[in-house]
Parts: structure tokens; C-alpha cells; sequence
């Protein structure tokens, strides 16, 4: 097919705001999602800063019982999602279910999950961790929730290729679209600050250990001097155009 790929709808869930509106505004007036972790100071750690979300309380958005079965990374996914669909006004039940699918990028998993399930097979006395603890990692988890969640069956994947990987999700999005999906929810996120993943990327020795959140990151400068990590990401829909257009010509 040689229809043109869309993108429709956008839901961002990033340290800079909750909302794309919200982030778009803090990058236009220069502001920084970074700040110092006391936790990571504590510990020890050469690198001290992180991007986090600040007040995302994931009961606002999803039922208390997909909470408790997942890691923050693919909470953080879901409410994406829910603001991408609701950005481009697209029902899924408006698409036939084996016509839209899910294509995420992701890096490191359920960091923060498979910490905790850890944490309690080695602090208890019942040797036992959480059933979910079997997907909750699992960097496919989030494409896979968010699948369950809309109903969308179609073509439905996962890449790991680092910092590339929501752009390569956007790239095997416009693919499966044009193999005759109408629309695709696709993006990346990350929610790479426990303890345990940070230690993670500690070791690689990447991380940036500059002591100024403003001008700790800045990767095309002469002086770049490693990354700072942080959580959150974007989510789109993106949909054939003729798909599209019937679409909105039936809303109007």
C-alpha cells in the first residue's frame, strides 16, 4: 500500500510535564526535567542526577489491579497510550481489532518490579515472588498491556536497540501499516532510576557525573560527557491516511 502514515494522536508522560502540552511548554521555555536523587548520593553513586516524572500516581490512571501487576516502565506506557487515543480521537473499537496493533521500543524492562520481587525472595522466609514477576520484566510487557488494554490484536512487537528504539518502533510502525494494519499505537518509554537498574548503568561508566542539572546533559556539545538517565516517553497513534480520512469523515 502507498498510502501516507499519519500521526493522529500523541500522549506524553515525560519529567518535563504529564501531558504534551505540558512538555512542549517547559521545552519551549528552556525548562530542565533533571534534579539531584539524595538516594543515589547516599549509596555512593559517581553519577547523583535523574529525570523522573514528577507526581505521576498511576491509580489516576489505570484500576488498582493492572497497578499492582506491573512495573512503573509499562504504567507509564499505558497513560501514554490513553492520551495518544484520546488525542486523536480514535476509539479502538472504532478498528477492526485485527487491524490495529502495538509496536513499542524498549531497553532495560521492568526494572523496578523485578527489584522489589528480589528484594522479597531474599528478605522472606516463604521463598515465593509475585506470578507477574514472570512478565512484569519482560521488555515486551508493555506492548503487551498496552495490546490487552485497547483490544488491539493486529501485528504487535517489541524492539530493543537502546536510545533508537522509539523511532525504530515509529519506522516497523509506518511497515506494518502499509502491509495492510489502519493504525498502529506506537512510542517508547523507559523508567530506568532504581536502584537497581542505576547500579546497572553505573557500571557501564556512560553516565554523566556532572554536579549542575541544567548543564549536566548536553549531548552535541564539544563538552558531552555521558548521559543522565531518565523515566517516561511518548506514545502515538499512527494511522494510514485513507484510514484516517474515512475515519474522520464518518465523524463529521
Amino acid at each position: 500500500m502507498s498510502a501516507r502514515t499519519l500521526l493522529t494522536g500523541m500522549g506524553v508522560i515525560a519529567p518535563t510535564g504529564t501531558s504534551a502540552e505540558q512538555h512542549w511548554a517547559a521545552t519551549v521555555a528552556g525548562q530542565t526535567g533533571i534534579s539531584e536523587c539524595s538516594e543515589y548520593r547516599t549509596a555512593g553513586y559517581q553519577s547523583t542526577l535523574r529525570g523522573k516524572v514528577p507526581d505521576f500516581v498511576p491509580q489516576n490512571w489505570l484500576p488498582p489491579r493492572l497497578v499492582a501487576q506491573t512495573d512503573r516502565w509499562t504504567q507509564l506506557g499505558l497513560a501514554a497510550a490513553t492520551d495518544a487515543l484520546e488525542d486523536a480521537a480514535l476509539l479502538p473499537a472504532q478498528v477492526p481489532p485485527y487491524e490495529i496493533g502495538v509496536i513499542t521500543g524498549s531497553s532495560s524492562g521492568g526494572n523496578e518490579f523485578g527489584q522489589h520481587e528480589i528484594q522479597r525472595l531474599w528478605s522472606s522466609d516463604d521463598g515465593h515472588i509475585s506470578a507477574y514477576q514472570s512478565i512484569a520484566w519482560f521488555y515486551a510487557a508493555t506492548t503487551g498491556q498496552v495490546s490487552i488494554r485497547f483490544g488491539a490484536k493486529g501485528a504487535s512487537s517489541v524492539l530493543v536497540s537502546e536510545q533508537a528504539a522509539g523511532l525504530d518502533a515509529l519506522g516497523q510502525s509506518r511497515s506494518a501499516l502499509r502491509t495492510g494494519m489502519r493504525a498502529v499505537l506506537s512510542g517508547g518509554v523507559e523508567a530506568p532510576l532504581s536502584p537497581f537498574a542505576h547500579a546497572c548503568q553505573q557500571a557501564t561508566g556512560l553516565l554523566s557525573t556532572a554536579q549542575d542539572p541544567c548543564g549536566c546533559y548536553r549531548p552535541f556539545d564539544a563538552a558531552a560527557a555521558g548521559y543522565v538517565p531518565g523515566e517516561g516517553g511518548a506514545m502515538f497513534v499512527v494511522e494510514r491516511e485513507d484510514s484516517w480520512l474515512e475515519r474522520d469523515g464518518r465523524r463529521r
